[in-house]
């Protein structure tokens, strides 16, 4: 590597490719030695075989460290190197489960070996850089691990309390570094739930709204009038200000049902729509669970999962 533009490489590679916010250096540490060491490499090979990546300029130096460094560039073209500057973050992700801490390194390297044999390839035509609306590689990189890690437990019985099969959503929301790889995993969870609620199209509106109020997840007017466009003050406030809805025996639900039934044009009692609501919750868990190894989706933590998923598209403005 040319010395003048060693700062440059690391700069880039430090702020531009692998930013602290996306790549935490507590679960990255070497992220930027490792990359530096290949970039020097990968340019020794392309100017001895004259390639032609050679572009002057600072945004050409940009462009060409993201050639051969970027995440799609590692993930085509140097597997090895990918799963290198993951590995820490897959053997804290194991650490903090196993109950047999003598085993972690054994099964963080049978991890990598499933990966670079065949999960690799996989990755490469499932997942797309290019689609922003898609959870980041990070976290579905970990779904995948914590798939692999799955799968090695039961295949070599190891034991059955050595791994819980409930999603780990305790916590989310919190800064503390010990909930960032629970955050990492559940960001793909919630799109996965995001893409299943739209699925269901004419009914969505009235799932979101009953899901809410379920829950007690506060309700706006974009939610109430999206199923109820011609919603009268007073109903709306029904909505917004009653909470317990879903709650055995309680009075609540009287008086909601009547606004559902007046814009629907039935006649249901106050259990019919919890029926429907708890139908509707049991689909989504059968889904969540069939694109899952085993089905970590029970009815605590599909209820876990809704809550969380709520807050985090309040927090992204949704």
């Amino acid at each position: 590597m040319r010395m003048e533009n060693t700062y440059q490489v690391k700069n880039i590679i430090d702020k531009v490719l692998y930013p602290e916010k996306k790549f935490p250096r507590s679960l990255f540490p070497n992220l930027i030695t490792i990359l530096t060491a290949l970039y020097r490499d990968k340019e020794k090979i392309i100017s001895s075989e004259n390639i032609g990546l050679i572009i002057e300029g600072p945004e050409g130096i940009e462009e060409r460290v993201c050639k051969i460094v970027g995440l799609k560039a590692l993930l085509n073209n140097d597997p090895g190197t990918l799963v290198l500057i993951y590995r820490d973050l897959m053997y804290k992700y194991i650490f903090k489960r196993h109950t047999n801490k003598d085993e972690v390194e054994e099964i963080v390297q049978e991890i990598i070996t499933r990966l670079l044999k065949n999960k690799i390839k996989s990755i490469r035509k499932r997942f797309n850089f290019d689609d922003p609306a898609l959870p980041t590689f990070t976290s579905y990189f970990l779904v995948t691990i914590r798939n692999i890690y799955i799968d090695i437990i039961r295949k070599e019985s190891r034991g059955k309390n050595l791994v819980d099969n409930n999603m780990e959503i305790e916590n989310y929301g919190d800064n503390k570094k010990s909930n960032m790889l629970n955050a990492l995993v559940l960001e793909e969870e919630f799109r996965k739930f995001d893409a299943l609620l739209k699925l269901y199209h004419e009914t969505g509106s009235k799932l979101n709204l009953t899901l809410k109020i379920k829950y007690n997840i506060p309700i706006d007017d974009a939610d109430i009038l999206s199923y109820f466009p011609n919603c009268t003050s007073h109903e709306k406030k029904l909505f917004s200000r009653n909470k317990g809805y879903f709650t055995k025996n309680t009075k609540s639900m009287e008086k909601i049902t009547p606004v559902f039934n007046k814009y629907e044009k039935k006649s249901n009692n106050p259990d019919t729509l919890r029926k429907w609501t708890s139908s509707k919750l049991e689909e989504i868990k059968r889904q969540m669970n069939r694109i899952h190894t085993g089905s970590p989706y029970n009815n605590s933590t599909i209820s876990d999962l809704v809550i969380l998923y709520y807050k985090w598209k309040k927090k992204r403005g949704e």
